[in-house]
């Protein structure tokens, strides 16, 4: 990519994405949905075909990042009306009952693609120019779905999920193969833009 090129591509994602802070739409709605990033690391274990096409199993550990759509529903938990105070974040449900958030969530996302396995490849490989020259920008293309929890007031997760790595990893130092990885992780909560959000009413 061309510098001008990155540049310009910096300066748009900067202009439609939201603020730093913006995990706290997460934490303070009834249900969201954003295009969103995570950043972080990830220990797990990888399902590979070997040259027999049996399973072969193994441990692994790396950067990730994914990017895909989430959605998010507020932690809540029933309010005493008399209890009830101005400016705590509650609503009253379909079932008349009062709720207030915690300020903690939960998102479900649906990962696209995933620029830390490369990065992670990088690391693996202990190679020097970066990624081998076969490498296309294919291999970021990871669907995954992952289940996280927002801790309140921080901009992190932990979770666990499933992803598939396409033609990321070696065999016998020759041959890219496929994986699928089931891993638990911690990462960073950054979303980049705002598509759907129900609030609370109070």
């Amino acid at each position: 990519m061309q510098s001008g090129n990155s540049q310009a591509l910096s300066k748009v994602v900067e202009a439609y994405s939201l603020p730093p802070s913006s995990y706290k739409i997460k934490r303070h709605s009834r249900f969201s949905v954003h295009l969103d990033a995570m950043v972080g690391g990830y220990a797990g274990i990888e399902a590979m075909p070997n040259e027999m096409n049996s399973i072969e199993w193994k441990a692994v550990t790396g950067l990730s990042a994914p990017i895909g759509i989430s959605l998010s529903w507020g932690k809540r938990f029933k309010l005493n009306k008399q209890k009830y105070r101005s400016g705590d974040m509650a609503y009253l449900n379909r079932h008349g009952q009062l709720k207030r958030l915690k300020g903690s969530n939960s998102t479900i996302l649906f990962s696209v693609i995933d620029i830390g396995a490369a990065v992670s490849y990088r690391i693996t490989n202990q190679q020097e120019e970066g990624l081998p020259t076969k490498a296309r920008w294919s291999q970021v293309f990871s669907p995954g779905i992952s289940f996280l929890h927002g801790f309140r007031g921080l901009p992190l997760c932990i979770g666990a999920g499933f992803r598939f790595t396409p033609n990321l990893r070696t065999l016998n130092g020759t041959m890219q193969r496929n994986a699928f990885r089931a891993d638990i992780g911690l990462y960073f909560d950054l979303p980049m833009f705002n598509i759907f959000t129900i609030d609370t009413p109070w």
